[in-house]
Formats: structure tokens, C-alpha cells, sequence
């Protein structure tokens, strides 16, 4: 079975002392998390700081060590894995510039759970948030 890679992040910045995540919006009105193909040469970390940049406008910081996988179907024949990590950015303008992105914003935690399609974005979304608030990151 073939296997896709793909790597991205749960970004996010604090306004008012409050965590805020941000959704990217693509062109077939799903929102999910910054994300892209691993590119030839390129190691997770590096993809993800890249798509990031791309999708949002934003440079970012990871937290490497906050990070979790997700793997699902995508066809009969094929796979994708994902790795997501934890992102921080402050004081930058979001702004895609992105062909495949039609939106990017932020919003609190219940809004963008409330947004997201996916459960296994739900789920990591929730624990990044808790990992986030118990480290006082």
C-alpha cells in the first residue's frame, strides 16, 4: 500500500493572555491545520516551518517535543501519515499565500473544535491545548 507524508502544526498565539488557534480554510471549504507534503531532502520539522510559512504568512516556532501522528485512508490503495507539532507565533498578520488555501483566521478553543470536521483533529487539537495549558506555554 503506498504511503503519503505530510507534516504541519497546531498554530497558535495568545491574545488577551488566551490561547488562539489557527484554521486555514481550503478551496473545498474543509478547515483543518496547516499542513503539506514532505518534500524530497526535507526532514518533519523542516516541512512543517515551510507549510506554515506558505499557508498562513506567518514564521513560526515549533515545539518539537509536542508533536503527535495521525495516519488514515485515502483511497482503496493509499495511506497518508501526518505529523502535527505544536507552533507558536506572535505579533505577525496572518495571510495565505497559498493557491489551495481560500481563508485563514484564528479563534479560541470551543469555536475552532466546533469548526473542525475530523475527529482525529478534534482529539489532537484538545490535547495540545491541555499539554499547552499545563505547561504554561
Amino acid at each position: 500500500m503506498k504511503c503519503e507524508f505530510s507534516s504541519g502544526a497546531i498554530l497558535y498565539t495568545k491574545v488577551d493572555n488566551e490561547f488562539r488557534y489557527v484554521l486555514v480554510t481550503e478551496s473545498n471549504g474543509t478547515k483543518g491545520f496547516p499542513k503539506g507534503h514532505v518534500e524530497n531532502g526535507e526532514v518533519s520539522t523542516e516541512t512543517a516551518i515551510r507549510e506554515i510559512k506558505e499557508e498562513t504568512g506567518v514564521t513560526a516556532v515549533l515545539l518539537d517535543n509536542i508533536k503527535r501522528t495521525i495516519k488514515y485512508r485515502i483511497s482503496s490503495n493509499s495511506m497518508k501519515q501526518v505529523i502535527y507539532y505544536a507552533a507558536y507565533f506572535e505579533n505577525q498578520n496572518l495571510m495565505s499565500m497559498d493557491k489551495d488555501i481560500i481563508g485563514v483566521d484564528m479563534y479560541d478553543i470551543n469555536t475552532a473544535l466546533s469548526l473542525l470536521r475530523f475527529s482525529e483533529l478534534r482529539n489532537i487539537l484538545i490535547e495540545f491545548d491541555y499539554i499547552l495549558h499545563e505547561n504554561n506555554y
